[in-house]
């Protein structure tokens, strides 16, 4: 939705969509943490994980999500930029 309004260009909605993305990715991130640290702590010492393991296929997403953050943040900072050098022409 952020990248379909910055199109239009209505910058104030796309930057709260952004925005809203990024609390989700916050929400999401934290909670995969805390599922890692218990999946570490419940399976330390019982042998290699593999790649169905609920803890490595979360940290895959952790991962994923980490990546994409500062993508989405860059969005909302250009949003910003592109909004006020609209405003002064």
């Amino acid at each position: 939705m952020g990248l379909a309004f910055s199109l239009q260009p209505n910058y104030t909605k796309a930057k709260d969509f952004f925005n809203q993305a990024l609390d989700v990715i916050k929400l999401r991130t934290t909670k995969l943490e805390a599922r890692i640290e218990e999946w570490e702590s419940k399976s330390k010492g019982k042998g290699k994980a593999t790649d169905d393991n609920p803890c490595v296929v979360d940290r895959k997403e952790l991962e994923e999500l980490q990546n994409l953050y500062p993508e989405i943040k860059a969005r909302v900072s250009w949003l910003i930029h592109n909004r006020c050098s609209v405003a002064t022409q």
